[in-house]
C-alpha cells in the first residue's frame, strides 16, 4: 500500500511543507534598520492575536528584533521576487546598504520603534513578547500591534488582484545556488546566489569562526565567543551567534548558551 512513496532524509522533511508563502521581516534599533526574507511564518493565536516566526539566532535581524522588541511582517508582490531573494542571501553585517541596494525602501510604521516595507501588500506590526528556542531556531512570538492591507484584501484575498510569491526551495551549493520561487498563476522565478564581496566576506568569516571554534572543545560559550574574535578578529557578537548556531546543531561542544543579557 505505501510502495509509491520514497523515504525522504532528514534534512529535507521542511522542504516538504513548500511552497511556503514568502515575507520580509523589518526591523530596526534607533537607526540601524534591516529587512530579510523569511518563509517560516504562522498565525499562533486568533484571541490575544499572535504571530510567530522562525530565526536564526545567527542573522543579523535576530539580535535587532530581540533587542528592540518590535518587527514587522510584511507580505508583497511575485513581482518583487528578486528584491525578497536578496534580502535574503545577503547579511547586513556585510553590507550596510542592503536594504537601499535590494530595491525596496523601508518606512516608519504606525507603532513607535517599527519599521515596514513601503512596497508590501500588507503589513504585520508585532511587538516581540517571548522567544522560544527550538533547535538550531528560534521562534519569536509576536503581540500583533496593527495590520493593515490593500484594497485586494477584504476578509479574503482576491484571486485577481494579489499575485505573491511562494517559495519551493533551492538546488546547487555555495555560489551554484539557485533558488525557485513560484506564483499562484504557475509562474517560475529563478534567482541566484548574488556574487558580491558581502556574500564572500561572510562566507569567509563563518569558515574562520567555524575552524576556531573547533578547536575549544568544553569551553563556555561566551569565553569561547571571546577567543575566537581575539584570534580571528572578527566582531564579538558575530563570533557568538555563530557559535551559538554551531553548538545547537551539535557542531562543537560548548557550555552555556545565549542569554537575554546579550541583546541588552
Amino acid at each position: 500500500m505505501l510502495t509509491r512513496y520514497r523515504d525522504v532524509p532528514e534534512d529535507y522533511v521542511y522542504r516538504l511543507f513548500y511552497p511556503a508563502p514568502v515575507y520580509v521581516l523589518s526591523c530596526a534599533l534607533g537607526k540601524d534598520e534591516d529587512a530579510l526574507a523569511a518563509v517560516w511564518v504562522t498565525p499562533l493565536y486568533l484571541k490575544p492575536c499572535k504571530v510567530g516566526v522562525v530565526l536564526s539566532p545567527e542573522r543579523y535581524s535576530y539580535s535587532l528584533i530581540r533587542r528592540s522588541k518590535r518587527y514587522a511582517i510584511n507580505k508583497l508582490a511575485f513581482r518583487y521576487t528578486s528584491q525578497m531573494a536578496f534580502l535574503g542571501d545577503v547579511s547586513k553585517r556585510f553590507q550596510t546598504d542592503k536594504v537601499e541596494a535590494s530595491g525596496l525602501h523601508m518606512v516608519v510604521g504606525r507603532n513607535p520603534g517599527v519599521r515596514v516595507i513601503r512596497e508590501a501588500d500588507a503589513v504585520i506590526e508585532c511587538a516581540l513578547s517571548s522567544t522560544v528556542e527550538a533547535g538550531d531556531h528560534d521562534i519569536l512570538v509576536g503581540d500583533v500591534l496593527a495590520a493593515y492591507a490593500t484594497a485586494d484584501f477584504d476578509a479574503i484575498w482576491s484571486s485577481e488582484g494579489h499575485s505573491y510569491s511562494s517559495y519551493l526551495g533551492s538546488v546547487g551549493e555555495a555560489e551554484t545556488t539557485r533558488r525557485i520561487f513560484v506564483s499562484p498563476e504557475g509562474e517560475v522565478r529563478e534567482t541566484r546566489w548574488p556574487r558580491s564581496d558581502a556574500v564572500a566576506k561572510r562566507n569567509r568569516d563563518h569558515r574562520a569562526i567555524e575552524e576556531a571554534g573547533l578547536a575549544l572543545k568544553g569551553m563556555e560559550l561566551h569565553e569561547a565567543a571571546k577567543s575566537v574574535s581575539s584570534r580571528t578578529g572578527i566582531h564579538y557578537r558575530e563570533s557568538l551567534v555563530f557559535l551559538e548556531e554551531m553548538r545547537r546543531q551539535g557542531l562543537v561542544h560548548l557550555g552555556g548558551r545565549l542569554l537575554p543579557s546579550d541583546f541588552e
